[in-house]
């Protein structure tokens, strides 16, 4: 594994891409994001996906749907994340999983278009994950 800015990086391209590269942030041991562009696409697309394990899935799968749309609600306003191209939660009844993007348009691209596309995926992802916590710990600790 390479590694750029004390990110530890992986080449992972499909066959859909002209590339994709999966990245694991400084201190952490598990890659977190990716960058990628689709063939035929003008946009580069920086992104990650947070999963719903443990306890923790237990928990939110005992909710009533209300609760559950109400965690998402929650989620969806954390800081940050307005600042996204992409933000979904898909809930399929077993698994629940969190989508974020930032993108810009391959022409654009530059250490500081770069740079703000990663910022802005941090801090949503950063503040998605302290909503979570937050949220969980309180119902974990009941």
């Amino acid at each position: 594994m390479l590694e750029a800015n004390d990110y530890g990086v992986r080449d992972g391209m499909m066959p859909h891409d002209d590339f994709r590269l999966f990245l694991t942030p400084p201190g952490l041991e598990d890659e977190s994001e990716e960058v990628f562009k689709l063939k035929g696409s003008g946009k580069v697309c920086c992104g990650s996906e947070i999963i719903m394990g443990g306890n923790v899935r237990e928990v939110f799968f005992q909710q009533t749907p209300k609760e559950q749309a109400r965690f998402k609600e929650l989620l969806a306003g954390a800081d940050g994340v307005g600042d996204l191209d992409f933000f979904e939660t898909v809930n399929d009844g077993k698994d629940f999983q969190i989508t974020i993007r930032t993108e810009f348009q391959v022409d654009e691209l530059s250490e500081d278009v770069f740079g703000d596309a990663m910022d802005r995926l941090n801090i949503a992802g950063g503040s998605i994950e302290d909503m979570w916590n937050e949220y969980f710990d309180g119902l974990l600790s009941v």
